[in-house]
């Protein structure tokens, strides 16, 4: 009987250590997704700051831009609005027209 109960154990044991090489080939399996995830997360995690980097650039050269903009309008309108501003904007509009019409 002693022997039949040796022969269980030994059934048991060898189960049991069957399963464990099982549980260790899984886990190992599952590390090796996961870190080609966080690679891929972290490539992916690099592109997004240098997007990101990318737009604030765009943007902030859209704003000095704007700014720019508001600049020569505004003395633009102001330069149009006084009288030597007027023959100014005549002058420049007089030889806009002459230089379309020199090239055709």
């Amino acid at each position: 009987m002693s022997g039949n109960k040796s022969n269980e154990i030994n059934g048991d044991y060898k189960k049991l250590e069957k399963d464990f090489i099982l549980f260790k080939e899984r886990t190992y399996d599952l590390l090796e997704e996961y870190k080609v995830i966080l690679e891929l997360l972290e490539k992916e995690r690099i592109i997004t700051n240098k997007l990101e980097k990318g737009i604030k650039s765009i943007q902030n050269k859209k704003n000095k831009i704007e700014k720019e903009l508001a600049i020569v309008n505004r003395k633009y309108n102001a330069l149009s609005k006084s009288k030597l501003g007027k023959i100014t904007v005549r002058y420049w509009q007089y030889l806009a027209k002459k230089r379309i019409g020199g090239q055709r």
